[in-house]
């Protein structure tokens, strides 16, 4: 079982930010580095909270950004946390996306190489959506590919999606390397991706987002009620198409409302 680690901001006045808002910001701000090692230290630490109070093999998932891979104290920042958090480099994953390697200098394969041998994972994040070229696998040390959520969605109901992502999953395997599907929300989806032999599912199929406390609780009766057998997998789907339903709803609710509004008024 593995956590992916994600950051969230609860604004006093704004309520949840998407972090596709902000991330953007910090990186222009220049504050992405700052906060990328908080996030690696708090997603260490409660990987050791996890291994201490579980018997189970964990490891947790952080996403990475380029401009934290550029800098030179990078992996020593990596190495020190890992040494005092006492944890086993071999359940971290680095998560890289394809649009970061694009952007990577000749030095920062080096970067990655030492991570790599420092026994860290890398895995190659939203594959498909961007050069989708094969010499990423073959010149990084890459041990897990990510299939983007936009060919899942329709990997049943679209027969070329479908042979992409099989064809996709026979390749990487013959170089060594396991597959993880993004965002599966449906049984059919859970089932075709095993038939495939998909290493790896995540997803709201599997679980929404959870706070620590949450998560604690998730893995702690995981063998009960969230081992991903059919009959927890249904339960998780139709909770999911219940809550897009009252989605929708509100939505359409919003929509009459502003539409009921007068335009006239004049302030």
């Amino acid at each position: 079982m593995s956590e992916l680690a994600l950051l969230r901001w609860e604004h006093p006045e704004l309520g949840l930010v998407p972090t596709t808002e902000f991330i953007d910001v910090a990186e222009e701000m220049g504050i992405i580095v700052e906060i990328g090692i908080w996030i690696f230290e708090n997603a260490c630490r409660f990987l050791k909270v996890l291994t201490e109070q579980f018997d189970k093999d964990l490891s947790i998932s952080i996403n990475v950004s380029p401009i934290q891979l550029k800098r030179a104290d990078y992996t020593d920042h990596i190495k020190r946390v890992i040494d005092i958090m006492q944890i086993n480099p071999a359940n971290i994953q680095l998560e890289i996306t394809e649009n970061t390697i694009v952007d990577f200098a000749e030095q920062d394969v080096d970067i990655v190489t030492q991570l790599d041998n420092m026994g860290i994972s890398i895995a190659l994040d939203d594959f498909g959506m961007g050069y989708s070229s094969m010499n990423y696998l073959k010149n990084y040390p890459i041990k897990y590919l990510k299939i983007d959520k936009a060919f899942i969605d329709e990997i049943n109901s679209n027969p070329k999606d479908g042979k992409l992502i099989d064809s996709l999953i026979d390749l990487v395997h013959s170089l060594g390397i396991k597959t993880i599907a993004e965002g599966i929300e449906t049984v059919d989806q859970f089932n075709t991706l095993t038939k495939m032999n998909c290493d790896y599912i995540q997803g709201f199929l599997m679980s929404k987002p959870l706070s620590e406390t949450n998560a604690i609780e998730f893995v702690e009766k995981y063998d009960i009620f969230h081992k991903p057998d059919q009959s927890n997998l249904l339960i998780n789907e139709k909770q999911i198409a219940d809550e897009r339903e009252l989605e929708a709803q509100r939505k359409n609710q919003n929509q009459s409302a502003y539409k009921d509004y007068p335009k006239d008024i004049i302030v």
